[in-house]
């Protein structure tokens, strides 16, 4: 009896470092475990894309723990990528160095072209089978990306710096510890969101979409919000329900916005700017409802790895979230 395939694959980033664990066994991938770490890695950033020693040894110290599970497996069954905020850090030679001697593995710096790609992949195939053409839409810690697909082939897609934590530093505060609701703060980052999305505006209406998926921990906490308030009629995030929560938030000035029904607190400080960005993205594309999806980056980096080692990757089940 052959024994299952064991896999790990870690995303590093802007805002957290993710490890999953999974199986293939008989054609089909099971996840195991999932590990999370609240890095911020962004906020160490210096405004000439240095990454700070504080930020460094932050993300080390959840390496050293990641490699506890990863060291030991054969390259083939790995895979860790940095996103945004280790493409543009200048400085990287010495912590890719360090990385890879605690993971055990390289750390792939990714670009935005491909960490869409992947992140399609994971929403295709972490969702129910459709022949409809899809929007996708994740917005990270650094980056937020756009993609249009059908079936397996991505036909449109764009990586914007434009990203929570980005914004945050922006238009809120510094202060990693500060939640307080700003609605003046909100309104600039929104305008600027909106600026950068137009420019894609015209060629993403034109191509057009019959379904609407959105992934990423900003799409998660506003679907929780929304529910909590029971501001959503239907699974996901609807126009209304996202005009309530924008029109609540901008009506109670001075919130703690960590006391806001349905959100985690560790959201609290880039819900804000997560927000603007949300909204931006429904104003411009004018969507009316956006289904979240659990699969993302992660769940396409596992389908990629999986079919490296299938004879006939066709075969491969994916769970369906």
């Amino acid at each position: 009896m052959t024994e299952p395939i064991q896999l790990a694959v870690a995303d590093l980033g802007s805002n957290s470092f993710h490890l999953v664990l999974a199986e293939i066994d008989h054609n089909s991938l099971r996840i195991k475990q999932r590990l999370r770490e609240h890095v911020q890695l962004a906020n160490g950033l210096t405004p000439t894309h240095e990454l700070t020693q504080e930020a460094q040894q932050r993300a080390l110290k959840c390496l050293e723990k990641f490699g506890q599970y990863t060291r030991e497996l054969p390259y083939q069954q790995v895979s860790i990528v940095g996103t945004y905020a280790l493409r543009i850090a200048h400085n990287l030679q010495d912590f890719l160095r360090q990385a890879q001697k605690y993971l055990g593995h390289p750390v792939q710096v990714i670009s935005g072209e491909l960490e869409a790609q992947l992140i399609y992949q994971g929403v295709l195939h972490s969702t129910m089978p459709t022949q409809a053409q899809r929007l996708v839409l994740d917005i990270g810690g650094g980056s937020t990306e756009l993609i249009i697909g059908k079936g397996d082939v991505p036909r449109l897609l764009n990586s914007l710096d434009l990203g929570c934590v980005r914004l945050a530093e922006q238009f809120f505060t510094p202060e990693v510890t500060t939640t307080s609701w700003s609605a003046d703060a909100f309104q600039a980052a929104y305008f600027a969101a909106c600026h950068l999305i137009a420019s894609l505006r015209s060629q993403y209406r034109q191509l057009g979409w019959q379904e609407c998926w959105g992934t990423s921990g900003t799409l998660d906490a506003v679907t929780q919000v929304l529910a909590a308030h029971h501001w959503s009629d239907q699974p996901g995030v609807s126009a209304r329900g996202l005009d309530q929560l924008r029109q609540y938030l901008l009506s109670h000035a001075n919130l703690d916005i960590s006391t806001l029904r349905g959100l985690h607190a560790e959201r609290a400080r880039v819900f804000p700017s997560g927000l603007a960005i949300l909204c931006a993205v429904f104003d411009v594309l004018e969507i009316e409802h956006m289904r979240f999806a659990k699969g993302g980056l992660r769940e396409g980096m596992l389908y990629q790895l999986a079919q490296y080692h299938l004879s006939n990757p066709a075969l491969l089940v994916m769970p369906i979230a």
